[in-house]
């Protein structure tokens, strides 16, 4: 029995993974100023189904950015989050859950290094810690239960009025203890590859790939088959920037089984 509880847990969850960033939204390839601060939130809302079972995710996420020294930026983010799953109970009848709170914190350290005068590149240590309500113990998880750590490079090139980016990274996420057993998440390796358009001084679209290959997570030391994943989503954004306000709305689109429909996030943010 212990053995189909977690078989069914798992294959309900599908990838096991940190809920704290949005990684598949492309940050700023501009770090600010030395000295700046910046502020700001971010709403987004995705949805997901098979034809027969549903799931949406709401979150608000507050963050800002703070430059400390010339080429080095901190990042912090504080979500929080409403989620909805659908499920089948022992009778093979559907019913709704939903669950309101803090979802996992994020925060970042960017630091950029070798740069020229149309090319840069930029060093991203990430750390999210597990403050929202794991899946194991939660019929719906606002977080991802593991304390993760995860390193990246983003690559920039010029070509007036283009900037072309691509990014390579990897996460690793702490095991953790929960009634189902010692659950040791995959490894994360993700990548971003994409461009954006300067239309005028004031707006900016981009087009995106992103996607994050899962290994397979581990239960009391052995390999859980069939839960390792690849994630593929595409994007297009628009940026809107006016004396240090800007606006960003975003649409994301899932192109592989196990990743979201679709999702919209638009955000806001102002130096301070």
């Amino acid at each position: 029995m212990r053995k189909i509880t977690v078989v069914l847990i798992l294959c309900f969850l599908g990838p096991v993974k940190s809920q704290g960033e949005d990684w598949y939204i492309p940050k700023p390839v501009d770090l600010i100023s030395a000295g700046a601060v910046e502020v700001g939130t971010r709403f987004s809302f995705a949805v997901n189904g098979d034809g027969v079972l549903e799931s949406s995710r709401l979150e608000n996420g507050y963050w800002a950015r703070y430059s400390p020294l010339s080429r080095l930026e901190l990042y912090f983010q504080v979500p929080l989050v409403y989620a909805r799953q659908e499920r089948f109970d022992n009778l093979l009848n559907i019913v709704e859950s939903s669950a309101f709170g803090l979802g996992d914190i994020f925060s970042q350290v960017s630091y950029e290094g070798f740069s020229g005068e149309d090319w840069k590149l930029i060093y991203n240590l990430d750390v999210s810690v597990p403050t929202g309500k794991n899946p194991y113990e939660n019929r719906v998880g606002l977080g991802g239960g593991h304390y993760s750590l995860g390193l990246g490079q983003m690559a920039v090139k010029i070509v007036d009025p283009v900037a072309l980016f691509g990014y390579i990274g990897y996460q690793h996420s702490l095991a953790g203890k929960y009634p189902i057993g010692k659950v040791q998440p995959g490894g994360d390796l993700r990548f971003k590859l994409g461009s954006a358009i300067v239309l005028n001084p004031r707006i900016r679209t981009s087009l995106y790939v992103t996607g994050d290959i899962v290994g397979k997570v581990r239960i009391n030391g052995r390999r859980l088959a069939g839960s390792s994943s690849n994630l593929v989503y595409f994007g297009w954004g628009t940026d809107w920037s006016t004396g240090g306000f800007k606006v960003n709305v975003d649409a994301v689109f899932g192109m592989t089984k196990v990743t979201p429909d679709a999702a919209i996030i638009a955000g806001c943010s102002l130096p301070i």
